[in-house]
């Protein structure tokens, strides 16, 4: 009994249970730790984006309720769409119809738009991948 009482008590802090641990472990660790950095990082930058989008519709909004006309210059996305609009509406066709006009106009809004949405999506797909891999690299690092 006095053997067991006198032998060095287990350590049980992060640092010494990762040095105990197997290499694949460890590099399962590793790997965890940084895609939970890359994560976060994505996280922030995606916050930061999302509010400055937000705040710059809502300077839209303001400007557009207050019947200021709505120019190129007008931050953000929603200025930027009605900019490509109004550029489609000023190249007038005399040959086309009224419905060729606006579906003009449509595709150069839509165009726009699908330009500012390819500005924020960067980072997604790392964000679902990891989402849906992390529980299973994380069992096999406890296995």
């Amino acid at each position: 009994m006095n053997e067991i009482a006198a032998a060095a008590p287990h350590e049980m802090s992060f640092l010494s249970l990762f040095l105990q641990a197997d290499p694949i472990v460890k590099g399962v660790m590793i790997l965890l730790v940084l895609s939970s950095l890359g994560c976060w990082t994505i996280i922030f930058d995606k916050l930061l984006r999302l509010s400055s989008v937000r705040r710059q519709a809502r300077v839209f909004e303001e400007a557009a309720q207050a019947g200021d006309r709505l120019h190129p210059q007008l931050p953000g996305p929603a200025g930027r769409i009605v900019a490509a609009g109004h550029e489609a509406w000023r190249d007038q066709d005399a040959s086309e119809s009224r419905a060729e006009r606006r579906d003009r106009i449509e595709r150069a809004m839509r165009a726009a738009l699908a330009v500012d949405m390819r500005r924020l999506q960067p980072g997604l797909a790392f964000l679902a991948t990891t989402g849906s891999a992390a529980p299973f690299i994380g069992l096999f690092g406890t296995v």
